[in-house]
């Protein structure tokens, strides 16, 4: 298959390189061309250094990208860790579908930094998902998802790290099941709007990990300063 990659950070670093290793068609990868959060080494740079052919970020964004998109013919587009919201247009180019990986347990956790709220609400588990996108922002029916335990231990960058550890094998599995029958993809949906709502009213600061909300609060901002804000965004929720 052709596969076309939206990505930054590690995780897209680490998707590349398993694509490259998969038998399948990168046909290019779409990054920001300067490093974010001073890391020496970026998607975009990997990419170049590989020799696939780049496009700068905000390429997404533009609906006469879906063009270039079809004209690449395009099967399947990835989005992993991307910092910007996918034109509808584009989205639809793609011959089999856009499917995206978001560091969090959907639809509890759409949206933007998905490992910093769980960690501030004290969360006792989180997760990742794969699923197909939409127009509607991590709204798309659920592919795949894999729930694991939180400790007391953990940060944000020990999450995120679980994240993409997780989350990697879910599109190797992706891709191996589109190659051999699409039909057979597990698709689940559910009401996004809905689930919010129901999360909104039931997190709070009563959940944070301690009896105490203030030394709770306190607790939870700690765990969450070995990973900048930024760093741990819903892919394809920039708005």
């Amino acid at each position: 298959m052709n596969i076309l990659l939206v990505g930054e950070e590690s995780a897209g670093i680490h998707a590349l390189r398993r694509l490259g290793e998969s038998g399948h068609r990168v046909v290019g990868v779409i990054a920001s061309p300067k490093p974010k959060y001073g890391s020496p080494v970026t998607l975009w740079m990997t990419a170049k250094k590989l020799g696939y052919r780049t496009w700068v970020a905000e390429s997404v964004k533009d609906p006469q990208f879906a063009q270039q998109v079809r004209v690449d013919k395009v099967d399947v587009l990835l989005n992993i860790h991307s910092l910007h919201v996918i034109n509808h247009e584009v989205l639809g180019a793609p011959k089999v579908g856009s499917f995206n990986l978001h560091p969090g347990p959907l639809p509890r956790y759409a949206g933007l930094n998905p490992v910093c709220w769980a960690l501030y609400f004290g969360e006792k588990n989180h997760g990742v998902t794969l699923h197909r996108m939409t127009a509607e922002v991590d709204a798309g029916p659920i592919v795949y998802q894999c729930i694991f335990p939180l400790t007391e231990a953990d940060t944000g960058f020990s999450v995120s790290l679980r994240c993409i550890k997780e989350g990697l094998p879910m599109v190797s599995q992706l891709l191996e099941t589109l190659d051999e029958n699409p039909a057979r993809l597990p698709q689940t949906g559910f009401d996004a709007a809905a689930m919010l709502r129901s999360a909104g009213s039931s997190s709070g600061p009563s959940n944070l990990v301690s009896s105490c909300p203030a030394c709770g609060e306190l607790r939870a901002c700690l765990r969450l300063l070995s990973l900048p804000i930024a760093m741990g965004p819903s892919t394809n929720s920039q708005r």
